[in-house]
């Protein structure tokens, strides 16, 4: 799994001139101090957990990821909900004849 690449190259398509920040919904497998081991539809990444200094996180957790950075943690059915919309933004895209850049 890759992150939805139309959100990224919206801007590169022509599609609008405006940018936009996406984070994703991920899941902790492993903590090995201010750094998490998060994966989400296959994907894995190094996270920094620095954001979240106060209540770090554990394997099995749920964390809303920015630019490999920890920005929110998400429970089970927040995580779920927020790729279901992702799915749904998708979707539309796709059903809108957007694709992601090559």
């Amino acid at each position: 799994m890759e992150y939805p690449a139309a959100y990224a190259h919206r801007s590169a398509q022509g599609l609008d001139n405006h940018q936009m920040c996406m984070a994703f919904p991920m899941q902790v497998i492993a903590v090995d101090g201010l750094t998490a081991r998060c994966e989400a539809r296959g994907a894995e990444r190094q996270v920094s957990l620095w954001a979240l200094l106060d209540d770090l996180p554990a394997p099995g957790d749920h964390l809303m990821v920015h630019l490999d950075r920890a920005v929110q943690r998400l429970s089970a059915e927040e995580s779920a909900a927020a790729w279901a919309t992702l799915d749904e933004i998708q979707a539309v895209l796709d059903g809108a004849g957007v694709s992601p850049a090559a």
